[in-house]
């Protein structure tokens, strides 16, 4: 497309920055069945699998050594499993990524997860796929920690941007393409400001670090994401106000 330019890429790791086998995977569930099946099943990937059965137990091992877990896997049931959640991101400074797995997805459940900092929540029994692909949650938290280290490119580097010339010769300001890697970096960074409600744009700017995207693109898009959050998730209807509503559309005679 005439006048259009690609974003800016976003930070690779290397080889030996980043390896699936051995990935510390730390899983808190309270049924010992569920465990040890989620346990066999993380260890069959190679994974490095801690299995927990209480969330204050878990809590204690993360703290005791910051650097030993990649990820956590934590099911919802667990007593103080929100209240855990809350407490390593704010000791890990939100660098491990954590998963909630329940056998019930109900929009409650998975709303109060995700708006509580976890980087996804995923229906119990977790397909072989599922556990294949707990890995990209660590690489992408460590591909956000990377840029954030890294300093802005100087002006003269002109990524995805165009020039005045080219937006007059246009007649109007081409729209941001906000591609799979950049919206990827858009949701890490309003997991990491506790959540789509409590984000702002300034501040989802700043921790997205993409010298590219403006406040007025993040906002727009922050709109979007939650227009579409809230038709996903619509709130559910009162008994009273359903009861008005059936009276409403009751026949007359």
């Amino acid at each position: 497309m005439e006048g259009y330019r690609e974003p800016p890429s976003l930070p690779q790791l290397d080889d030996d920055q980043f390896t699936i086998v051995g990935l510390g995977v730390l899983v808190v569930d309270n049924n010992p069945e569920s465990l040890d099946h989620l346990t066999s099943l993380l260890r069959a990937q190679n994974y490095n699998v801690t299995p927990a059965t209480d969330a204050s137990t878990a809590f204690e091992m993360v703290c005791k050594d910051l650097n030993r877990f990649d990820v956590i896997i934590v099911e919802v049931r667990v007593d103080g499993a929100f209240e855990f959640l809350t407490n390593i991101l704010q000791v890990t400074d939100d660098k491990i990524p954590v998963l909630m797995i329940s056998e019930s997805d109900d929009i409650k459940t998975v709303r109060s997860a995700v708006m509580g900092g976890a980087c996804k929540f995923q229906a119990k029994p977790l397909r072989e796929q599922e556990i294949q692909t707990i890995w990209q949650h660590v690489y992408r938290k460590k591909l956000t920690l990377s840029s954030q280290d890294q300093p802005p490119p100087p002006p003269s580097q002109d990524h995805g941007s165009v020039s005045e010339q080219e937006q007059q010769e246009n007649g109007k300001k081409p729209r941001m393409r906000w591609v799979q890697e950049l919206d990827d970096r858009f949701m890490e960074a309003v997991k990491g400001l506790r959540g789509l409600d409590k984000a702002v744009p300034m501040e989802i700017l700043r921790a997205m670090n993409v010298p590219t995207v403006t406040r007025a693109q993040v906002a727009s898009h922050l709109q979007k994401v939650r227009d579409q959050w809230r038709k996903r998730n619509p709130p559910p209807v009162k008994e009273a106000d359903h009861d008005q509503a059936n009276y409403r559309s009751a026949p007359t005679n």
